[in-house]
């Protein structure tokens, strides 16, 4: 008799194991960051130059790092963007950032922050056809207002593919003809 109710236990194990390590996998899944990139438009110049604005979106509670953020030692927590090309490599860009909205202390010295949605341009200079498609890497660190807690450091992520929809958008693409500098 025991030895039916061993080989029932075991069986029973057997069968439900694997759905508790799934359900084990799931919950160490890291959140995502409370923020993301949306390119909002794209063109060329005449010196052939894309100019790229890209939307950082973030949620209402959350309050990102500008850049740059102010407050002596706080340059490791300002938003940076980086542009690289399909094979990873860092493409020649000139990011402008907004200012940020001013944090007032009477003890510490002024930071700005971003909050809701805020408009990055970016210059990316003698980008050619074979570059593409083109990713868009954002670092930022932030906090909860609400909670009143950190958020740490976030990566954020969107491609810039010429030839078809940009990721993360369903705005219709504008049309655009990519100077081959080859």
């Amino acid at each position: 008799m025991h030895t039916i109710t061993t080989k029932a236990s075991l069986l029973l194990m057997i069968i439900l194991a694997p759905q508790y390590l799934r359900a084990d996998e799931r919950s160490k899944k890291k959140p995502e960051y409370p923020a993301c990139l949306k390119i909002e438009s794209q063109r060329f110049d005449e010196q052939g130059k894309l100019h790229i604005r890209v939307n950082l979106e973030i949620d209402p509670d959350v309050r990102i790092y500008a850049n740059p953020v102010g407050g002596q030692g706080m340059d490791h927590a300002s938003a940076k963007l980086t542009v690289l090309d399909v094979g990873g490599r860092a493409v020649d860009t000139k990011v402008q950032y907004p200012k940020g909205e001013r944090l007032s202390s009477d003890f510490l010295e002024d930071y700005y922050l971003y909050k809701k949605t805020v408009v990055i341009g970016i210059v990316v200079n003698n980008v050619k056809k074979h570059q593409f498609p083109l990713t868009i890497h954002g670092y930022v660190v932030g906090y909860n207002e609400r909670g009143s807690y950190c958020l740490g450091s976030g990566k954020l992520e969107v491609k810039l593919d010429l030839d078809k929809k940009t990721e993360q958008t369903d705005a219709p693409k504008p049309s655009i003809s990519v100077p081959d500098l080859r």
